[in-house]
């Protein structure tokens, strides 16, 4: 499984987020030239979060977790976020289609409307508690504080027990904010 989370930024489609499976592991991660934030869960439950620091890949998480096929419900691999804003959008690469990709997720810049930002997670979810886990998504998601985008959901071949997922999520406008008259209209 080879898959990205993409948006539109000036008529470009840019890639996010990039998720790959090997019989090894899962590797997952942002685009961001400077800090390369990315996260690998191996086969035997070796989880590593990686980062570049000035020019240097740091690990700044590691710790041995369950095995992937021995995982009993989800485990939250890494978070992140985006800014949609000339200074981030501009330095992801575009989108080019390759024969190794089996999915891609196209995210509408109307999303970052209001906020201009998205936040991510990614989940090794057991198959068997999907309904469970996206449940428990619009549960943590969807509440006051934050508005559940999307829950992207990609079937692992080497690891058919398990699937790999991609929650978006962005911050509610603060009430002041929705409570003033918007252009043209009144609240």
């Amino acid at each position: 499984m080879r898959a990205f989370v993409c948006t539109d930024y000036g008529s470009v489609i840019r890639k996010l987020v990039w998720l790959n499976e090997s019989r090894a592991g899962v590797y997952v991660g942002m685009y961001d030239k400077a800090a390369n934030p990315h996260a690998s869960y191996h086969a035997d439950g070796t989880h590593h979060m990686k980062i570049v620091h000035r020019g240097t890949e740091v690990t700044s998480f590691q710790e041995q977790k369950l095995p992937i096929c021995s995982i009993p419900t989800y485990h939250s691999i890494l978070g992140h976020g985006a800014f949609y804003e000339d200074s981030t959008m501009s330095q992801l690469p575009e989108f080019r289609t390759t024969p190794k990709e089996t999915a891609f997720v196209l995210i509408s810049h109307a999303i970052f409307r209001h906020i201009g930002a998205l936040a991510m997670n990614m989940f090794i979810v057991n198959r068997t508690h999907e309904l469970e886990f996206l449940s428990q998504m619009y549960a943590r998601y969807q509440d006051d504080t934050f508005d559940l985008v999307t829950v992207s959901i990609f079937r692992l071949e080497h690891f058919p027990s398990h699937n790999l997922s991609v929650v978006l999520y962005r911050g509610k406008k603060g009430r002041q904010e929705a409570d003033q008259p918007s252009e043209g209209g009144e609240k």
